[in-house]
């Protein structure tokens, strides 16, 4: 069973998504300029039948570029497990959870606001958050759970 814990982590990641996302785009970006000037140009050899030229061999230019296109689909496959995570948790929270438990769970956790600003923005006393923070938190980790379990299911 998924922790509060856990579930605190899921939900920070889930707020850290958008930025982290953008990042590892931008990233992509930039390793697939430095693509770009990694040219692989054909080896020359001189009248001796020696390799003549200077700067990198050919065979550490296709190491450099097989190293990039890799670090590239991770990233790919990061930001693809970020936004899974963030829809599937979106979903969960919307379907298990009140408005009330919502704004206090994304206040608390997500903005990492201290109490008294989670019990303005909830218009509830802070007792009444605790309240509503345990019990949407219990709710969560339980509808989560029951997501991962349909999923391994269908598998």
């Amino acid at each position: 069973m998924t922790t509060k814990k856990e579930m605190v982590r899921l939900i920070e990641q889930m707020a850290d998504t958008p930025e982290a996302t953008q990042w590892l785009r931008e990233r992509n970006e930039a390793m697939r300029r430095s693509l770009r000037d990694i040219s692989l140009s054909a080896v020359q050899y001189d009248a001796a039948g020696g390799r003549s030229g200077h700067g990198d061999s050919t065979a550490e230019k296709v190491l450099k570029r097989a190293e990039t296109e890799e670090r590239i689909r991770t990233n790919e496959r990061a930001i693809r497990d970020r936004l899974r995570l963030h829809s599937d948790l979106s979903l969960v929270m919307a379907e298990a959870l009140t408005t009330e438990e919502r704004t206090i769970i994304w206040g608390k956790h997500a903005e990492r606001l201290a109490w008294d600003r989670v019990a303005r923005k909830a218009r509830l006393s802070r007792t009444a958050c605790f309240r509503k923070e345990a019990e949407g938190m219990e709710k969560l980790c339980r509808a989560w759970d029951e997501r991962k379990e349909k999923e391994k299911s269908k598998d």
